[in-house]
C-alpha cells in the first residue's frame, strides 16, 4: 500500500496513534452501498460535514435512540468515496492506495468526489479536490505534516485555532484535452463555495527557499491575489481549451455532446473557443504579476491527534 504521507507511514500501526480520551463519544456508524460499515467518533465527522451533523442530530431524535447507541447512518456512495471522505475527516487530506489510476480515470473519480463532498456540505474537501485538479502532483498529502506551514491563528490563540498553508503549482497534470470538458462540466453545475486560493509572484523553486515566517507576512499584509472557490481551476480550463483546441474538439466526450451535422459540430466548435477567449481578458493566470504557484492558507480547527 502506497501512501505520499511520510507521517501517515510512519505513524500507522503504532498504538500510541489511537485516539485520546477526550474524543470519545458516540460512536457513528456509516455504511457505504455496498454495506461497508465504518465506525466514527460523532463530533469528529459533524464538525467536518453539515449534513452529517443534521443526519445524526436527527438520528439521536428518534424516540428509539438510546444514549451511548451507535447511530447508524446510510451513506449512498461508493466505500472508496466514503473512505476518503473520512481520511479527510481525521487526516486533513486523502490518502491514495490501491492500484494506480490513469491520469484521466483520477480526474474523473476526483469529481465524482467533489460533487458528493458539496452534497455534504463538505467544504475543506471541495477546497482539497480543487488544489488536486490544479496540482502537478495530485496525489500529494495536504495534511498538517506535509504543509508548507503552519502557525497558531494569530487572532484567536485562546480558541485552539491554527492557520496552515499548502502551496502547488498550476501545471495541471489532470486538466488536459481529454478531460478538460468533464471539469468544464462540474463548473457550470456547481455554485462556488466559501474559501478563496490566493496566488503567489514567485515560482515553485523559489518558494522552497522562503521562510515561512516572511510567506506568513505577506499574507497578512495581503499581497497576493485572491481567487474565490473555482475560479482558478475555471481559469486553468479555459487555458487548456485554447492551448489544445484542435486536440479538445477531436475527443470523444466533444464529439458525444456535438450534434451529428457538420454545422452542429462547428457551431459547438465556434462557441467553445468564444466562451474562452471571452473569459480570457479576466484569466487571473495570465496576470503579469503572478506566476506558476498557488498557495492555499486555511483556517481550521486543530486536529486532536499527534501530528498537529
Amino acid at each position: 500500500v502506497f501512501c505520499s504521507c511520510y507521517w501517515l507511514t510512519e505513524n500507522l500501526d503504532k498504538t500510541e496513534m489511537a485516539p485520546t480520551e477526550d474524543i470519545h463519544d458516540e460512536e457513528v456508524a456509516l455504511v457505504s452501498q455496498e454495506g461497508l460499515k465504518f465506525i466514527t467518533h460523532g463530533s469528529i465527522i459533524s464538525c467536518k460535514s453539515g449534513k452529517l451533523e443534521s443526519a445524526i442530530r436527527f438520528a439521536k431524535m428518534n424516540s428509539r435512540y438510546r444514549s451511548g447507541e451507535t447511530v447508524e447512518l446510510q451513506i449512498p456512495i461508493p466505500a472508496e468515496m466514503l473512505r476518503h471522505m473520512i481520511q479527510h475527516f481525521y487526516h486533513g487530506s486523502i490518502c491514495f492506495t490501491g492500484p494506480p489510476m490513469s491520469d484521466k480515470g483520477l480526474c474523473r473519480y476526483l469529481l465524482e468526489l467533489m460533487i458528493v463532498a458539496e452534497e455534504f456540505l463538505c467544504l475543506d474537501l471541495v477546497k482539497e479536490i480543487e488544489m488536486r485538479l490544479l496540482s502537478s502532483d495530485p496525489q500529494s498529502c495536504f495534511c498538517w505534516n506535509c504543509c508548507r506551514a503552519v502557525r497558531a491563528h494569530p487572532r484567536q490563540v485562546g480558541n485552539r485555532k491554527a492557520q496552515c498553508m499548502y502551496c502547488i503549482d498550476t501545471n495541471s497534470r489532470l486538466v488536459a484535452e481529454n478531460t478538460v470538458l468533464d471539469v468544464l462540466g462540474l463548473l457550470e453545475f456547481m455554485e462556488a463555495p466559501e474559501y478563496t486560493l490566493q496566488l503567489l509572484p514567485m515560482n515553485i523553486k523559489t518558494l522552497r527557499c522562503v521562510q515561512s515566517t516572511r510567506l506568513w507576512a505577506d499574507h497578512d499584509d495581503v499581497k497576493w491575489l485572491s481567487n474565490i472557490a473555482l475560479a482558478t481551476l475555471r481559469d486553468t480550463v479555459n487555458l487548456v481549451v485554447l492551448r489544445k483546441f484542435a486536440q479538445v474538439v477531436e475527443t470523444a466526450s466533444f464529439l458525444e455532446s456535438t450534434n451529428v451535422s457538420a454545422d452542429g459540430s462547428e457551431s459547438q466548435k465556434n462557441l467553445l473557443l468564444q466562451m474562452s477567449l471571452d473569459d480570457l481578458r479576466r484569466n487571473s493566470l495570465l496576470s503579469p504579476l503572478q506566476k506558476k504557484t498557488i498557495p492555499l492558507s486555511g483556517e481550521v480547527p486543530q486536529n486532536r491527534f499527534p501530528n498537529t
